[in-house]
C-alpha cells in the first residue's frame, strides 16, 4: 500500500470532528492503533527531546516566537524548542504550560530564522 499523509490544515477542528465520529472517540488525542495514542506518542517524543537537548545544551534553545516575533500559531500558549545540529535545525513546538520547563536551554526573546526543514529530516538528530 502506498504511504499516504492526509494533513488538515490548521489543525481543522471539523477534520478532528470528523474522525471522531467515524472511529467514536470524543477527542483525537485518544485516537489509537492498539497500543499508542496520539497524546501518549505526543508525550514520548516531547520527552526524548527534552533529553536530547539536555545533553546538548550548547545547541539548543526555546522560544514563544518565531523569528518574525510572531508568536507560536498566533498564540503565546505555544513554544518552539530546536537544535543546531550539525546537519542544520531541528524544531519542534509544545504547548507552553505543558511542556516548557521540559527543556533545559537557554530562552531566545526569538528564534533563529527556519532553515526550511520538515519531518523527513529528523535524522539530522543523529548527527548529534
Amino acid at each position: 500500500m502506498a504511504n499516504k499523509h492526509y494533513i488538515f490544515k490548521n489543525g481543522s477542528q471539523e477534520a478532528q470532528d470528523m474522525i471522531c465520529a467515524l472511529v467514536g472517540i470524543d477527542d483525537i488525542r485518544y485516537l489509537s492503533d492498539g497500543h499508542h495514542t496520539f497524546d501518549g506518542l505526543y508525550h514520548q517524543r516531547a520527552v526524548l527531546f527534552g533529553a536530547l537537548v539536555k545533553a546538548n545544551k550548547d545547541l539548543a534553545w526555546k522560544s514563544r516566537r518565531h523569528d518574525d516575533g510572531e508568536y507560536c500559531f498566533g498564540d503565546p500558549k505555544w513554544f518552539i524548542v530546536g537544535i543546531n545540529t550539525p546537519k542544520g535545525q531541528y524544531t519542534y513546538h509544545y504547548h507552553y504550560d505543558d511542556y516548557w520547563d521540559l527543556f533545559d536551554c537557554k530562552e531566545l526573546d526569538r528564534a533563529p530564522k527556519w532553515d526550511g526543514h520538515d519531518e523527513k529530516d529528523v535524522t539530522r538528530l543523529l548527527s548529534l
